[in-house]
């Protein structure tokens, strides 16, 4: 570490600073403080004691150690996501009691609100009550929390635990009695929300409903006449495109593979019979090992042409699609610029809003006529070699196809709230904030069910390397994260709804490391099952889980 040359005290401070400023380096590269140990030895760690210059100068390091972890199984893995954070309050049973929670929910606790389990009256001790709060994707994970019932998926506005005990035993609220929680601001209150209570079982906890309604801090009932600039919406440019034609020359004719031939049996021909069929034997087998060298490059070719006719049908389509799209568009739009005066702009795009929500609806688009007008009398070979699963374009919403009204709807909406604001009929402090009461502990839930109908759900299937894999699908236009059924090597989710934008995270271990796979896609756009995983650790899956 050091020279001989100064003084023991001397070498020692000089490698404290030599540690010290590798400590700093590290830090300012991204490495926590809190991950950093420092030792320094001066010269009782030497490599060398020689008193050549070369020899010495070896002395002079600093030794960097670090620590390689391997964990045991995915669910280790998945369990450090998010660090062990609870809030934990000691409070006195006589005395209402309010709190601010970590994640900003605020808690209200009557007097005289607990009791042994039994209904036995608690003593005059103190009390301590512990909270967990599960607002993000990464909450979630790492509690093992997903937004469905036993069958059905639901959109969370957030979820809470609770629990409270006296001298470490547990108690529950007495009858009559309830804590109120007002969760944190939210970008939007939405209608219908429930209170939904959490049973645990092996695989994380299935929610139940109650039925009790779920408020919130904001009261439209004197809503304000508000208008704003509209130009978001109004200037878009809406008008049909043309749809591309479909022509085709003849498919090519799917490259057979040769079958290779048997070498006749001499006992059944004559002798020149025969000499005329191991010549026939021969050809077949030189046309046979020339198949083998050319058929790779055949195939190759013929695949390449049924995916680029595949992927100009299925443009086609989409084109069709959003041609109907974008008439309904101007239609709306039409109605936005004749009612703009006399309805309020927040009316106006609460409209549209609901309006980007539904689904294209039947398109007159015969799609059998179109493949085989695509692929003639190689369909069948086409569906073997690369399938022809449709995407589901009449059963997408209309923000799928019109990204940019989406864009302008959000931009008019921020807009409106600051109206809304500036006119005072919002506190900014209590906007968008639900207000829960429960009487029982344990894991509750702001909820409300996505409601669906039967023709807009299918299923996704996935392959699953072991039992041990984890797979989350995660929704970006509302706060959902599902899990799959596990069934014979395949993850399965089942009656999610087509058109949502989504991700599928999916982890698994091989041999101490973890391995990761992302996809972002449309639910209908594609049905294929392919995920490519790579090594990844602990700030890739949080990354991942950030939406």
């Amino acid at each position: 570490m050091l020279a001989l040359d100064g003084s023991d005290a001397y070498n020692m401070e000089l490698s404290q600073r030599r540690a010290e400023e590798v400590k700093q380096y590290l830090m300012q590269n991204g490495v926590d403080a809190s991950d950093i140990d420092v030792a320094f030895r001066g010269e009782s760690d030497l490599v060398h004691l020689s008193s050549e210059d070369a020899l010495k100068g070896k002395n002079r390091r600093v030794s960097i150690v670090t620590t390689g972890y391997a964990y045991s199984n995915v669910q280790e893995l998945v369990s450090l996501v998010e660090p062990d954070e609870e809030d934990e309050f000691v409070i006195e049973p006589q005395r209402e009691s309010k709190l601010t929670l970590s994640k900003g929910t605020d808690v209200l606790i009557p007097t005289d609100a607990f009791c042994m389990l039994d209904g036995t009256p608690v003593s005059n001790e103190n009390i301590r009550i512990q909270f967990k709060e599960a607002f993000e994707y990464s909450d979630m994970v790492d509690q093992h929390l997903y937004t469905q019932t036993e069958n059905q998926i639901l959109e969370t506005g957030g979820m809470i635990y609770i629990e409270a005990t006296q001298n470490g035993k547990p108690l529950r609220l007495q009858d009559g009695k309830q804590i109120d929680l007002t969760f944190p601001s939210q970008e939007e209150v939405k209608e219908g929300m429930q209170l939904f209570t959490g049973v645990e079982d092996e695989n994380g906890v299935i929610w139940e409903e109650t039925g009790e309604e779920i408020t919130s801090t904001t009261d439209n009932s004197q809503a304000p006449f508000i208008q704003v600039d509209l130009s978001p919406l109004l200037n878009l440019d809406v008008k049909g495109r043309v749809i591309p034609s479909l022509d085709f020359a003849t498919m090519p004719t799917y490259p057979k593979a040769v079958r290779k031939p048997n070498l006749p049996y001499k006992g059944n021909y004559t002798e020149e019979k025969y000499t005329l069929a191991l010549e026939k034997y021969h050809a077949a087998l030189k046309r046979y090992e020339q198949d083998k060298i050319e058929r790779p490059a055949k195939l190759k070719a013929w695949t390449e042409e049924a995916w680029r006719r595949k992927e100009l049908l299925f443009q086609h389509k989409k084109e069709y699609a959003l041609t109907k799209v974008r008439t309904l568009v101007e239609q709306s739009l039409n109605r936005v610029r004749m009612d703009q005066d006399r309805v309020s702009h927040d009316r106006l795009i609460g409209i549209l809003f609901s309006f980007l929500s539904k689904s294209v609806g039947k398109a007159e688009y015969d799609d059998w006529f179109h493949i085989r007008k695509t692929f003639g009398k190689e369909v069948v070979h086409v569906r073997k070699t690369i399938g022809l699963d449709f995407p589901m374009y009449e059963k997408m919403p209309t923000h799928y196809f019109f990204r940019e009204l989406d864009n302008a709807i959000k931009d008019v909406q921020r807009q409106v709230s600051a109206r809304r604001y500036e006119m005072g009929y919002l506190n900014k402090e209590d906007m968008a904030r639900y207000v829960v009461a429960t009487s029982k502990l344990g894991w509750i839930n702001c909820d409300r069910f996505y409601e669906i109908s039967e023709d807009l759900k299918m299923d996704l299937h996935f392959a699953s390397i072991s039992d041990d894999d984890e797979f989350y699908l995660i929704f970006k236009r509302m706060k959902s994260l599902i899990r799959p059924r596990k069934l014979k090597g395949k993850v399965l989710f089942n009656d999610v709804p087509i058109g949502e934008e989504v991700r599928l995270v999916a982890v698994n271990m091989k041999d101490g490391d973890a391995n990761l796979a992302l996809r972002d896609f449309t639910i209908g756009e594609s049905n294929s099952s392919k995920l490519n995983f790579s090594a990844a650790g602990i700030e890739d899956l949080k990354k991942a889980l950030e939406i």
